[in-house]
């Protein structure tokens, strides 16, 4: 119904695009996941828009290395999760890793690009990403953690 009354008006689309935006990122853990409901469904200039609001906030949140301090909770946890989702749509390992790895501070994020690189049957990637987080947390990793990097690495023989 929303979406049908917005192709009716005459609504702006850089004003929609920007009032999507504030409600995806300012309403907490992905409760109503706007981009997944309406974004597909509404003209490409609106489209485009949305995208353009997610990336330029995106291109602001500071890089985290291993062992640093910082959040990436509230509306970083939203823009982190659409851009991941655009990037998996296009089919983007690399677009997908480039995502992840911006927020390095723990040896879970390794893990998660070790384990998008395994999906992706890109199993020398997914070791080297295996490796880098077992040096970054060598004193700090835990034992979860060094088994799934194992894991991965056993798949390799």
């Amino acid at each position: 119904m929303h979406i049908e009354a917005y192709k009716k008006s005459d609504y702006d689309p850089k004003r929609m695009a920007k009032r999507l935006f504030l409600w995806e990122i300012n309403n907490g853990y992905g409760i109503f996941e706007i981009s997944d409901l309406y974004i597909g469904q509404l003209d490409k200039a609106c489209q485009r828009e949305f995208f353009h609001l997610v990336k330029s906030e995106w291109d602001k949140l500071p890089p985290l290395k291993p062992g640093e301090k910082g959040s990436y909770g509230g509306p970083c946890y939203q823009l982190t999760r659409i851009m991941e989702k655009t990037a998996r749509k296009s089919n983007g390992l690399q677009a997908l890793i480039a995502i992840k790895s911006k927020k390095r501070s723990s040896a879970y994020s390794y893990l998660e690009i070790a384990e998008e690189c395994r999906k992706a049957k890109n199993f020398k990637l997914a070791l080297k990403w295996a490796e880098d987080g077992v040096k970054a947390f060598s004193k700090n990793c835990d034992a979860t953690a060094f088994y799934l990097f194992f894991k991965i690495y056993f798949k390799q023989l």
